[in-house]
């Protein structure tokens, strides 16, 4: 946590992860407190024993959320905001949803929303994203992934670590595919270093091929230490949460298994995990949101494959959706036109009866505070 006036806004920072300790954007902006808090099940926060997954749902994170709420508000008691990106973004949401009079308002960064267990619509989303501009590029992508499928028996000897959960040739699979969705999840296609410019050709070796799925999807993901890091990101999606569907369509028949690339794929599940997906928690959301959400604004990337499936919240009930043109899943209020980040702001004063500090304009000009500890964006499918 961290204090400065029990008269200061208050930004209830939600992780969707393991705890941080990165001061928010609107914590910065506003010079104000912050409670950052993490979802359950996330290490070191778990039990040494058997978990009860059961536990591991929407609500009950909404219940986490409120009672820390009930905490500390009669303490800080000027205004509230809920914030948190990608999956801390959601999580957010929900604790909204369940408990709309907690915050005073919600920023919900690069938040989507899934409407089924497999959703599908990021698959046409992919198939077109950057329009004419990046067709070129799209192509040169696919022909990356059917290459590098082509190639597996060059490659797997270049994957570090374990694979017992997946398997190596399944692991490498789903890395193809990921490498497909993160690239533009995470990665501007004009950047130099990283963007189209950088897909190896048809004359790159198996290591460069090998090189560029690392980059764009990590070989680590898809090991046995860091998926069981991620147990309770798998078992929310399996429980709730869902996840988009595996476009292999255009890779066949070079993927052996298709289909299986799914949040809830048994392999990616935790030993004794056997609950079943309930449908009804998305759509109960999705259509509080659209209905009856107040002073909710949601921040989007243009590219950003999450964006394909968004929140539509009613904007005569003081809502916004803003999105950054040729922006990714990186995005965040100052990197709006500056039009569009004036309304921003000017929309989070009012909401907040707050005042920004003099220095919001420029403080992305320089580096960050020295008390700030900036964490990583990993180069990866999680929605942080």
């Amino acid at each position: 946590m961290l204090a400065r006036g029990l008269t200061d806004p208050m930004v209830l920072a939600a992780t969707g992860y393991s705890l941080s300790t990165r001061r928010s954007d609107l914590t910065r902006v506003y010079a104000a407190n912050q409670l950052t808090y993490e979802f359950r099940y996330f290490p070191p926060s778990r039990p040494t024993g058997p978990i009860d997954w059961s536990t591991n749902t929407v609500r009950q994170g909404a219940e986490d959320a409120h009672r820390l709420v009930q905490a500390f508000k009669p303490i800080f008691t000027a205004s509230w905001v809920g914030t948190g990106i990608s999956k801390g973004g959601m999580t957010s949401v929900y604790h909204r949803r369940f408990y709309p009079n907690d915050v005073d308002a919600t920023v919900a960064m690069v938040t989507p929303v899934n409407d089924s267990r497999v959703d599908p619509r990021s698959i046409p989303f992919l198939r077109s994203v950057g329009g004419a501009t990046w067709a070129t590029c799209r192509q040169a992508l696919l022909d990356f992934q059917r290459r590098s499928l082509m190639m597996t028996a060059a490659i797997q000897p270049l994957m570090p670590g374990n694979y017992t959960r997946l398997g190596k040739p399944i692991a490498l699979e789903h890395a193809v595919i990921e490498a497909g969705f993160s690239f533009w999840q995470y990665t501007l296609p004009a950047d130099p270093s990283f963007g189209c410019s950088r897909i190896p050709l048809a004359t790159a070796t198996a290591q460069q091929h090998a090189d560029f799925i690392d980059t764009h999807a990590g070989w680590s993901n898809f090991t046995d230490s860091v998926i069981a890091t991620y147990d309770s990101f798998y078992v929310s999606s399996a429980l709730e949460l869902g996840g988009p569907a595996p476009d292999d369509a255009l890779l066949a028949p070079l993927v052996t298994q298709p289909g299986t690339y799914t949040y809830d794929d048994a392999r990616y599940m935790p030993a004794g995990f056997t609950g079943t997906y309930d449908a009804g928690t998305q759509s109960d959301v999705t259509q509080w949101v659209a209905a009856q959400s107040e002073r909710m604004m949601f921040i989007y990337g243009e590219l950003d494959p999450w964006s394909a499936g968004q929140y539509a919240p009613n904007a005569s009930r003081d809502n916004l959706v803003l999105t950054v043109p040729g922006g990714n899943h990186n995005v965040r209020i100052a990197d709006l036109p500056l039009t569009t980040q004036s309304l921003a702001w000017n929309t989070l004063d009012r909401w907040l009866n707050a005042t920004a500090v003099p220095t919001r304009a420029s403080f992305w000009l320089g580096p960050p505070p020295e008390d700030v500890e900036e964490i990583p964006e990993a180069r990866r499918r999680q929605r942080r």
